[in-house]
């Protein structure tokens, strides 16, 4: 059974997690087309996304329990875990949240003048909300490649298993 669970979390860790790591990087194309519909899927496909890889982290919590060499007191299974959560955290509730908020921005900078479309109602407030889509880029960058990082440093340790047995 402890074989089973460990292919079925293996597989889903593969089928899950790049996309949950790097979906969020779409909404790069959105910020930079002004597309608010845009920004907001790629935010509730982000959010979809981290939910689904605590299919992940449960099927990783039943191998490490019918495991007879393996703890949750292992260092290597302790910082996995931790670094999962991190990105977990990132995933569900950092990114959504900056994405829901550039889209917003980005529907700020293209409030229209009835009389002349896609002109700003005042070009002062137009010029702020670009350049809040501009610091929303960096952050989507920072915190997704974050994202990416801690992915990628859980599966080294799961692959690795460095730290004792």
């Amino acid at each position: 059974m402890y074989r089973f669970v460990v292919a079925v979390h293996v597989l889903a860790a593969v089928l899950l997690t790049g996309p949950a790591a790097f979906v969020p990087f779409l909404a790069l194309r959105g910020l930079a087309g002004r597309d608010a519909e845009r920004i907001r899927a790629v935010g509730k496909r982000t959010l979809q996304l981290g939910l689904l890889t605590l299919v992940i982290g449960a099927l990783g919590t039943a191998a490490v329990s019918l495991s007879d060499t393996y703890r949750f007191g292992t260092p290597w299974v302790t910082i996995s875990v931790t670094v999962y959560v991190l990105a977990l955290l990132i995933d569900v509730l950092a990114l959504p949240a900056i994405l829901s908020r550039a889209a917003r921005h980005v529907e700020e900078a293209h409030t229209a003048s009835p009389e002349v479309p896609d002109t700003p109602d005042d070009p002062a407030a137009a010029a702020l909300a670009a350049a809040r889509v501009d610091q929303h880029r960096g952050r989507l960058l920072a915190l997704g490649g974050l994202a990416v990082g801690l992915y990628a440093l859980a599966a080294v340790l799961m692959a690795a298993k460095p730290f004792g047995n």
